[in-house]
């Protein structure tokens, strides 16, 4: 679908920004309501499927009954044309997963806000008995103003008990996958707590507790592995937080939080006191969560739920899926050889590292020797006989400076005795402090220039203000003069103007007098001077309003208007300012003469009346200046017409540094001179014709 193409009389297309299985996700501009939406549109060969499209307004209907800042909003469910689609809010900012790759391990403060907002989410939805099923950092969207949204319910289903039974349809992501979606078993809202938990696990290390290239690995790793401790990857994490996680991705559905409430509320404490003692973490407990005598098995069941989803996959998950269906059939039909394995499993937990077998006995575990002293590592490995080496040193704050930041191979890695840990310390960075600049009341351009010269990191928001000129920046956190480290950030918080509520003048052309007064009244307009003038249009509808239609204005705005009497009989006119009346031949010469002026006049009402009301398509550009300037995301685009009459702002809007080249429609009268601002700075001047 192309950008500028129109939904519903309503949604201009303004660019693809992403694509799935069965449908192509848009950015769109509301025309109606003035705002940005995202439009998920099913794709064409779904379009006459009428099992897809039940599941494709799954999540519509499963949202729309949702309203919470911490949910993203479903607006519209529409068909059209055999079109259906989904209008849904957009969003401006980043994806979770997207601030983890660039910022973790967030600090445990940071941690435990995005989770206690990703559960307000949740709780919304399971009060309506709506679970989720694919919660994972893709699906979560974080706002400038740090306000997390839970979106993308395409996978949630609406349950009436505390379980539901699963169809052929994929069930969630591999990596935040809970034991029963692996073995493809009912789910519930602690399905939901347990992917959480897995968020927070990587938020606060930059670790997802199981990676390997093979998705099958990864989903038995959920079923049958304990989940290793987040301290081993983060020695700062607390201890409550940490129980908070083990308890959250608990094997056994009911040894987890039962509700997002009292998961948030275990946070909450956990923030105000560290040291919190979190129920149902017991050894018999954790001895439940991985039993390694009761590994799991893929059974008859669980392999006609993944060849069920494999017909119902797209071509990438088929594709993973057939894997996991072959290693099924390999599992099945070589059972004696599991039974060996399980032995070799079951001597290993009786005699600890020490496997009775040749081999093995070659074999240990790799130590953890992460958060130790280079001495201290030194002496733990060589009591598990290995060699310790330091291989160099890196910046960082996630363990005490000179103890163990990284170790080669990892933690629990089967290696052979005697072989090398590669170690890498941790040192303090480099201390430089700066002052921070003071930027408030200074252009944002201005303010970005200060800060960077300092060697201070920013990002950008923007608010409302009444006393502030857009531009401007109106806060900044931390405050001006105050110390602080180099590559650190500062948030500033530009100004965006008073806020206006702004209508969109309405054609009256060829309305009545009465209809015009009544279309002024609902646009919360208010009628002016009514002006008579002759014109060929009929008597009584109008011809003139002293405002351009689709200019923004002001509630309250008094608009002037001309309305037409028609033409005058000029032979009448005539005849009564003579003597004598005139005679047939004089009659029809006149009139032949008047008809030919009338005609001149209609010609040039017609030119007049085409450059009343022009609309032209303009493309803005972003200067080359701008587009150097990295830091910034998004610009206040402001465009003003001079003409001999006034000036007219013909447009005003904040546009992402993405959408550049931004093509627009321009809607005005006659010749003058077009003003381009950024940031309320006016870097483009150019005559311009309507």
């Amino acid at each position: 679908m192309a950008p500028g193409h129109i939904l519903g009389k309503r949604y201009i297309i303004i660019k693809r920004i992403g694509q799935g299985a069965t449908s192509i996700v848009y950015k769109a501009e509301d025309t109606k309501l003035k705002r940005f939406v995202t439009v998920k549109v099913l794709k064409e060969e779904f379009a006459n499927d009428e099992a897809f499209i039940k599941k494709f307004t799954t999540e519509a209907f499963a949202v729309a009954c949702l309203s919470h800042i911490n949910v993203g909003m479903v607006y519209d469910v529409c068909e059209e044309d055999n079109l259906h689609y989904i209008v849904m809010e957009y969003i401006e900012g980043y994806t979770l997963k997207e601030l983890i790759e660039k910022e973790a391990p967030f600090s445990q403060e940071r941690t435990i806000d995005y989770a206690i907002q990703i559960l307000a989410g949740l709780k919304a939805a399971h009060e309506q008995n709506i679970v989720h099923r694919d919660i994972k950092p893709e699906n979560i969207m974080v706002t400038e103003d740090g306000v997390l949204k839970v979106k993308d319910f395409g996978m949630a289903q609406i349950v009436t008990s505390s379980t539901i039974t699963l169809t052929g349809d994929a069930v969630g992501s591999v990596h935040y996958f809970s034991p029963e979606q692996a073995k493809g078993r009912p789910v519930n809202k602690t399905t939901d707590l347990y992917a959480v938990g897995i968020i927070i696990f990587e938020m606060i290390t930059n670790h997802l507790p199981f990676e390997s290239d093979n998705h099958i690995t990864i989903a038995i790793k959920h079923i049958n592995d304990p989940i290793p401790k987040p301290s081993q990857y983060n020695s700062l994490i607390s201890k409550t937080l940490e129980d908070i996680i083990i308890k959250a991705t608990n094997k056994v559905p009911e040894l987890r939080f039962q509700s997002a409430d009292l998961m948030s509320d275990a946070l909450k404490k956990a923030l105000i006191t560290p040291d919190t003692v979190i129920p149902n973490l017991s050894s018999k407990n954790i001895i439940l969560d991985n039993p390694l005598s009761s590994t799991i098995y893929l059974d008859k069941q669980t392999t006609e739920f993944i060849r069920n989803q494999e017909k119902n996959s797209s071509p990438a998950k088929k594709e993973i899926l057939g894997s996991f269906t072959r290693l099924t059939a390999v599992f099945l039909g070589m059972a004696a050889a599991i039974g060996v394995i399980i032995g070799v499993i079951t001597s290993y937990i009786l005699f600890g590292n020490h496997i009775p077998d040749n081999s093995s006995q070659k074999m240990a575990a790799v130590p953890n020797l992460i958060g130790r002293t280079f001495e201290e590592a030194s002496a733990i490995a060589t009591e598990d006989s290995f060699i310790v080496t330091k291989i160099g040193e890196k910046e960082s704050t996630k363990v005490k400076e000179g103890t163990v930041l990284e170790q080669i191979p990892m933690v629990s890695v089967p290696a052979l005795r005697n072989s090398t840990i590669n170690l890498i310390i941790a040192k303090k960075p480099e201390d430089v402090t700066v002052i921070v600049p003071d930027v408030i009341n200074l252009n944002n351009a201005d303010a970005q220039k200060l800060l960077e010269e300092v060697g201070l990191y920013f990002t950008l928001t923007r608010e409302y203000s009444d006393y502030i000129e857009i531009g401007k920046v109106i806060n900044q956190t931390p405050k001006g003069n105050t110390k602080a480290q180099q590559r650190d950030m500062v948030t500033i918080v530009v100004s965006l103007g008073k806020e206006m509520p702004y209508i969109i003048m309405p054609s009256l052309y060829d309305l009545s007098l009465e209809q015009a007064e009544n279309t002024l009244k609902a646009y919360e307009l208010v009628l002016g001077t009514v002006t008579e003038k002759e014109s060929e249009k009929p008597e009584g509808v109008v011809i003139e309003q002293d405002i351009v239609p689709n200019s923004n204005v002001d509630p309250d705005t008094v608009i002037n208007i001309s309305v037409s009497i028609g033409r005058k009989n000029l032979l009448e006119d005539l005849d009564n300012t003579l003597d004598a009346p005139l005679n047939d031949v004089t009659r029809q010469e006149i009139e032949a003469d008047i008809e030919e002026i009338l005609q001149e006049l209609d010609a040039q009402d017609d030119k007049d009346n085409n450059n009343e009301i022009i609309t032209k398509s303009y493309t803005i550009k972003l200067p080359e200046t701008l587009q150097d300037n990295i830091e910034n995301q998004t610009y206040q685009v402001t465009i003003t017409f001079q003409t001999d009459v006034g000036e007219q702002t013909l447009f005003d809007k904040i546009i992402n540094i993405d959408e550049f080249p931004y093509t627009l429609d321009l809607t005005g009268i006659g010749s003058g001179i077009l003003t381009i601002y950024f940031d309320s700075l006016a870097w483009q001047e150019e005559m311009f014709s309507f």
